[in-house]
Formats: C-alpha cells, structure tokens, sequence
C-alpha cells in the first residue's frame, strides 16, 4: 500500500466507525470490529487485528469467535505467551471442543509447555483414534518430548490406519527425524525403524 492507499483506508475506517458509533455502546459494535479485524488479518497488519479483535471480544455475543482469532493472530506473530493466555479461559469453558483444544494443545507445545501439551494431544487421539491427523499430531509430540521409543512403538501400532499418500509423508518424514534424533542403539534392540 502506498502512502495514499494508506490515508484513504485510514479516512474510511474513521468514517466508518464513527458513523456506527453515533450513539451505540460499544459492545453492539462487535461485528463490525470483528469485520475490520479479520480485514487487518487480510493485510498482514496484525497488531491492529489484535486490537480490534480485543474490541470486539467485549461483546459475549462474539467472545468466543474474537478470543479464539486474537490467538490465532497472536500465533501468527510467534506471541505465544499471549495465545495460551487467550486460549486457556476458552479451553476451561469447553475442554471438549476438539478445536479449541488442539489450538490450545499447539499453543502449549510451541510456547515450550511440552507436558501439558502432550496431555492434551493424548486426551485428542483418545477421542477420536481413528483420526489420523489425531495419531501423527500424537506422534509428533511424543518426538518432541524425547520420548523417542514410545514415539517409535506408537507409529508402529498406528501404521496399518496411515494409508492416505499425505499420512505416509508425513509418517516417513516422522521417520527420518527419529533416525536423525535418536542414537540407534535406543532404538535398534527396541524395533527396526525399517520397521515403520
């Protein structure tokens, strides 16, 4: 955007955020903030997302869809201190929501809460074991947490359900971080990784 763009969008977000404002409280502007939020999203301008994310999270009615992408956004900026933050109230509320508990667990795992992030991607595959998204995010973990053997072991069990040509890619290059992770003799009297 060049310097014009930039003042004409700034000219029109007054424009339009005044005009909403005459005489509303705050909070029934939500929707729009979480319009103009999601727009900033759309621009790479994640620090006025953020905010108006916040805005809009004042609202119950949009407490939940606005806390949820404030830490989506807060992920985009590697800000995951503040992600977990935003995440936790949502996961206590509704622990069962499978997707306010991966994108907790993933917050966790990348904020360096490798523990509590492997209790919940482990509560997540026992929800759904089928779910092969469920067994590699699990897997993945485990590798994480240096439990290599158990990693190996997992993937050993869950091999027969990974068929999908995206599964295999993702199992083989599991594979290689372990072979490039763990010394052999962890894994060479436990099972082959030829194995896998």
């Amino acid at each position: 955007m060049n310097g014009k763009q930039c003042f004409c969008f700034f000219l029109f977000h007054l424009f339009y955020t005044g005009l909403f404002a005459c005489g509303k409280p705050e909070s029934s502007l939500a929707p729009e903030y979480f319009d103009l939020a999601h727009a900033y999203v759309q621009l790479h301008r994640y620090d006025e997302a953020r905010d108006y994310y916040m805005r809009a999270a004042r609202d119950p009615a949009y407490y939940h869809a606005a806390q949820y992408n404030f830490a989506r956004v807060c992920g985009l900026q590697n800000d995951w201190k503040t992600a977990v933050h935003a995440l936790q109230p949502l996961y206590d509320a509704d622990s069962a929501n499978a997707t306010i508990a991966a994108a907790y667990a993933y917050a966790l795992l990348s904020f360096g809460e490798t523990a509590r992030a492997l209790l919940l991607y482990q509560q997540l595959y026992e929800r759904d074991q089928k779910n092969t998204q469920r067994i590699l995010e699990y897997a993945n973990v485990l590798m994480h947490a240096k439990k290599y053997i158990q990693a190996v072991e997992f993937l050993r069990q869950k091999k027969s359900l990974l068929s999908e040509a995206e599964d295999v890619r993702v199992l083989q290059s599991i594979v290689r971080k372990l072979k490039d992770s763990v010394p052999p003799h962890l894994i060479a009297d436990f099972v082959s990784t030829d194995d896998l």
